[in-house]
């Protein structure tokens, strides 16, 4: 008797595992199965046909194309999720050439002199190849001194914004005795660097930094010195240092932003004087060589640029693949759960009448769970008042950035006209 029950037990238990696995491809898919997947779940239709040595051939290359595939896709994802900008040294040359006069009656009595400005980056990288001059700098500056030139306007200005095209080679041409030439170079950063104050460049061995990467400074700090407080460790207290440079106690880390703003100033253009000589006697000038350091983008490598624009196609393939399998699957469930059915229909009923009760209380939880949400009470939480500060946090720095950025037009303007 104890082994007749023993065996009806199992016997029941393993109906009841046909029964879960037969309902199991009704489910809905979350996810479409990868191709690893998709292989092991067709390997039984390998016993349903004639043993095939090209089918077993057609599984190997299979194989082989998915383990390639993931392969670019990683290498794909690894250069997305990494830098692409890269840290480069552009070359300033500066040099000049003079026409002198030709003597004759009616001509002018003055040389004419072309100053030069031609930059490229240094080494042979495979971002910067199709990057000009103009692409590193957002403005030009030239200003002749005022007490050798008497000529017309005294002060040249390229800007970026209102430029059409690109170039390699800047050129300003004028007639005029020798003359001392000032060039202010503002590079143009992406994304935008700013010059750290005196206190906030000491505490953080950083002199100018993007606003993102300053605040990861910070914070980088905060965690090393601990200063986070237990009980709330989006509250910040100050160390002796933290205190001199914002002036509390304690603050929100959304806070930190407002603190910084008023340390992080525009940063000074690169000012290079440069003298134009045009006596004729005079030896020629070599010309003047500086080193700027600059981001250049990382240029995908080409075969990995065409997997990414082939990505796509592959994508849809393989979703119609997942598709073709899925139909496969819910054929061989339906009929699994028919003949399950047909092998005891009172106690199949009975295990499927049970296992429909546990999904639907499930179900019915869930939607319990997602209509507290819609009460007004879900947004007292502390998460939504953190939310708007962060918000604000983040729109008054955009305001504030705007801001700087029309105060340094208006100094360069003004250092100009001086």
């Amino acid at each position: 008797g104890g082994e007749e029950k023993e065996k009806n037990k199992q016997a029941m238990s393993a109906q009841k595992r046909k029964t879960d696995k037969a309902r199991r491809p009704f489910r809905s898919h979350h996810h479409p199965p990868t191709m690893h997947s998709l292989l092991q779940e067709t390997g039984e239709a390998a016993t349903a046909l004639e043993e095939s040595e090209l089918y077993q051939q057609m599984q190997q290359l299979e194989k082989r194309l998915d383990e390639m595939y993931m392969a670019k896709r990683m290498a794909l994802h690894e250069y997305t999720a990494s830098s692409t900008l890269q840290r480069r040294n552009l070359r300033l040359i500066l040099s000049h050439t003079v026409q002198q006069p030709s003597g004759m009656v009616g001509d002018a009595t003055e040389p004419e002199w072309t100053l030069n400005i031609e930059g490229r980056i240094t080494d042979n990288f495979m971002g910067s190849q199709k990057q000009k001059l103009s692409h590193f700098l957002s403005k030009i500056v030239v200003a002749l001194d005022t007490t050798q030139y008497k000529g017309p306007e005294p002060n040249i200005v390229w800007d970026k914004a209102e430029a059409e095209g690109v170039a390699d080679v800047f050129q300003v041409t004028r007639r005029s005795p020798t003359v001392r030439a000032t060039l202010l170079l503002h590079v143009d950063h992406s994304p935008a660097q700013y010059r750290l104050s005196e206190p906030l460049a000491k505490l953080l061995g950083m002199y100018m930094a993007s606003r993102a990467d300053v605040i990861d400074a910070v914070w980088s700090y905060i965690r090393q010195q601990n200063l986070q407080d237990r009980d709330n460790r989006e509250r910040i207290i100050s160390d002796q240092a933290l205190k001199a440079l914002f002036r509390v106690d304690s603050f929100h880390f959304s806070d930190i932003p407002l603190h910084l703003s008023q340390y992080l100033g525009p940063l000074e253009p690169i000012t290079l004087h440069y003298d134009i000589n045009v006596d004729a006697a005079a030896a020629p000038r070599r010309p003047e060589v500086y080193d700027i350091e600059v981001f250049v983008e990382n240029k995908m490598p080409p075969s990995l640029a065409h997997f990414s624009m082939q990505h796509a196609d592959l994508t849809g393939l393989n979703n119609k693949i997942a598709e073709c399998v899925r139909g496969f699957e819910q054929c061989k469930a339906r009929r699994q759960f028919m003949l399950a059915f047909a092998h005891n229909p009172k106690q199949f009923i009975q295990h499927w009448s049970a296992s429909q009760a546990r999904d639907q209380g499930q179900a019915e939880r869930a939607r319990g769970e997602q209509a507290s949400r819609m009460c007004a009470s879900h947004f007292a939480e502390p998460w939504a008042e953190d939310g708007v500060f962060r918000y604000f946090s983040k729109t008054l720095d955009e305001i504030k950035e705007r801001e700087e950025k029309k105060d340094a037009a208006k100094r360069d303007a003004a250092r100009a006209r001086g």
